[in-house]
C-alpha cells in the first residue's frame, strides 16, 4: 500500500483538522486502488486539489476587491 502525505503550512493546519486531511487522503487511496497508472495518479491528485481548495476557501475566502493575481507557484505535479 502506498502512503499518502499532505504537508500543510501552519496557516492551513491551524484551521483544517486531521480528520479533514484524512478524508482527502482516503479519497485519494480509493482512486488509486483501481490502478497505479499515471492517469489514476493524476485523477487522485486533481480530486485532492479540488477538495483542499474547498477547505481552504472556507477559511481563507477571496475578498471582494482583492486583486486577481496569478499563481505564486507553478502547477506542475511532482511525484516523489
Amino acid at each position: 500500500a502506498r502512503k499518502i502525505e499532505i504537508v500543510a503550512d501552519r496557516g492551513a493546519a491551524a484551521h483544517i483538522d486531521d480528520a479533514q486531511w484524512q478524508q482527502v487522503c482516503a479519497h485519494m487511496r480509493h482512486i488509486l486502488a483501481a490502478s497505479e497508472s499515471a492517469a489514476c495518479y493524476a485523477a487522485a491528485a486533481t480530486e485532492a486539489i479540488g477538495q483542499v481548495s474547498v477547505l481552504l476557501a472556507t477559511y481563507f475566502p477571496r475578498h471582494e476587491g482583492m486583486a486577481q493575481q496569478g499563481n505564486e507557484l507553478g502547477d506542475e505535479m511532482v511525484r516523489l
